[in-house]
């Protein structure tokens, strides 16, 4: 048994070589690339090339709207639609429309401009959506609008990694982007316009995907995984509960142009794990502690509504007392979860306390939280709240057999918060410098970026 280790390193080996060796490769392909589309574009003299290449980041939105015009002309067109709220987006649209460039291009109101236009945008995409297309699927137009939507959510992935090669994005710290709000507002009231679907569960749907896509941006691996077990849950759980044949290439449209973006930006931005958590944690204290009593909230939310769902199994006398006992267990672990999470705000209060006092030249945010404890901590609390974690994926199995899909959705939103904050323990208790006394060691660690 004591070679087992041994054995199991050497036969690794080989393995790790691979992926070193794929890894060399890429960066050389990177560094051609690289080299080529600056030679091509941003060292050129002609003034129209470079205004051409920037004017090519708008080619995305524009075949969005020629695609969303293609679904909208189609249903006006078909005899058999009986969905008035088509025809009154249909027709508010262009005045919409219209609006916008108004604002952006004459009164220099370009925030406001694009807000109108990004709402919009997400409002006729889930119109697209959502109304019931399936007699259309075989129509010319219709697939010319399929193609369109794919072909846009494409171009988008090709313009975000140009952009990052060029090195034209200036990476910030950040939770929630402009466009991606808003286009998925859209999508939301477009759910509760036209009336088709279960608008109670898209809107949780919607929000279990923003909610993935910021545990991405705050550098949560394990937030990929429950990102890609959204999609899984999505296509096998809740598509095939709705009363309507949803529109694939939209979803895969919306999906596409918002979460590239924040995978990609794993590798090309610079920007390491706490820096990119100060988004959260410069907020005030009030704010940082009324999002935590909001997420203990939603969790006790969940798990009284899976509760009384376990009560209309056939065998509810047994099913029953099981959850009541799990959620025993599940409430003690997220009692724990918020004693932990608050008690880690009340730290960072402190060392932004610490850190407005300082001059500019001494301000360090990783210094001041290694001098208040905050590694050890981050090494005792870390094992916690990934039992908690495993509780809430426990909690969705529990319930699996009388799941409904906004069951299933509510769940999925947990999941990335619980992830990112297994995710920000561990970073503290591994890289951030300090000196820990956990386990009865005495342990230095210097964090490099």
């Amino acid at each position: 048994m004591a070679r087992l280790p041994i054995l199991v390193r050497k036969a690794a080996l080989p393995l790790i070589n691979c992926f070193l060796s794929i890894r060399r490769c890429l960066s050389k392909f990177y560094s051609l690339v690289k080299h080529c589309l600056e030679t091509r574009i941003m060292n050129t003299k002609d003034t129209k090339t470079k205004l051409a290449f920037i004017y090519l980041g708008y080619l995305s939105d524009i075949m969005l709207i020629v695609a969303l015009g293609l679904g909208l002309y189609s249903e006006w067109t078909n005899s058999n639609s009986q969905n008035t709220a088509v025809i009154v987006i249909s027709l508010f649209g262009l005045l919409v429309f219209g609006i916008s460039c108004a604002l952006r291009l004459y009164f220099n109101q370009e925030t406001l401009g694009q807000a109108i236009l990004y709402i919009w945008l997400g409002c006729i995409l889930g119109v697209v959506i959502f109304t019931n297309a399936e007699e259309y699927q075989y129509e010319t137009m219709e697939e010319s609008m399929n193609i369109l939507l794919i072909s846009s959510a494409a171009f988008g992935v090709f313009w975000a990694i140009c952009e990052r090669f060029m090195q034209q994005i200036k990476h910030e710290p950040k939770l929630f982007t402009f466009k991606e709000t808003l286009e998925s507002s859209g999508l939301i009231l477009a759910a509760f316009i036209t009336g088709t679907v279960d608008s109670i569960t898209i809107t949780f749907c919607v929000l279990a995907f923003i909610l993935n896509l910021t545990a991405i941006r705050l550098k949560s691996i394990l937030a990929l995984c429950t990102l890609f077990v959204l999609f899984l849950m999505f296509s096998f759980a809740v598509i095939p509960k709705l009363d309507i044949k949803v529109n694939l290439y939209g979803l895969a449209c919306y999906a596409g142009r918002h979460a590239f973006v924040p995978v990609v930006d794993l590798y090309f931005s610079g920007l390491t794990t706490l820096e990119r958590w100060q988004a959260f944690f410069s907020k005030s204290g009030f704010i940082r502690k009324l999002v935590l009593m909001t997420i203990f909230v939603l969790n006790l939310a969940s798990a009284a509504y899976i509760g009384s769902l376990s009560t209309t199994h056939k065998e509810w006398f047994v099913v029953v007392p099981l959850f009541s006992v799990f959620a025993l267990l599940w409430l003690c672990f997220h009692l724990i979860y918020l004693i932990t999470t608050w008690k880690l705000m009340n730290k960072v209060t402190e060392c932004n306390m610490t850190y407005n006092s300082l001059s500019d030249n001494h301000r360090s945010m990783t210094r001041i939280m290694a001098s208040k404890g905050v590694r050890y901590f981050g090494l005792v609390s870390q094992r916690l709240v990934l039992l908690t974690l495993l509780t809430t994926i426990l909690l969705l199995g529990v319930g699996w057999e009388t799941k409904t899909s906004s069951s299933v959705a509510l769940v999925m939103m947990l999941l990335p918060i619980e992830a990112v904050t297994v995710s920000v323990f561990w970073e503290l208790g591994d890289n951030l410098g300090g000196t820990c006394i956990g386990y009865a060691l005495i342990a230095p660690h210097t964090g490099t970026r």
